[in-house]
């Protein structure tokens, strides 16, 4: 699978016993539907924002990695709308930035 952002092969390593699909040369990170909740415990604060519309939304440049290019992603805020990623409208899957997994992480952990 290739990166949406520099379009370079993404190699998956494993946190948590989830396969995340990371991308060596940005340090983006995609996470197929679902994955999110394995590797945050606080699920239920995310819970809401996982399959759900995202807070501000707006559309991105950036294609679906894994439903080959054909579907655009929708940009829009988790945590408070302060943090702003990808999705897929189809296939549900997240798209985070360089350090914005982690961002995600701290937020949901304090």
């Amino acid at each position: 699978m290739n990166c949406p952002r520099c379009d370079h092969e993404m190699n998956q390593r494993k946190e948590v016993g989830v396969e995340v699909d990371h991308c060596g040369s940005c340090g983006g990170s995609w996470l197929d539907h679902g994955e999110i909740a394995a590797l945050i415990p606080e699920v239920d604060r995310l819970a809401k924002a996982d399959g759900q519309p995202l807070k501000g939304l707006a559309a991105s440049t950036l294609h679906c990695p894994k439903c080959r290019k054909t579907t655009l992603l929708e940009k829009g805020g988790l945590v408070g709308a302060k943090l702003f990623i990808e999705r897929c409208p189809a296939c549900l899957g997240l798209w985070f930035d360089g350090s914005e997994l982690a961002q995600l992480k701290k937020a949901l952990t304090i």
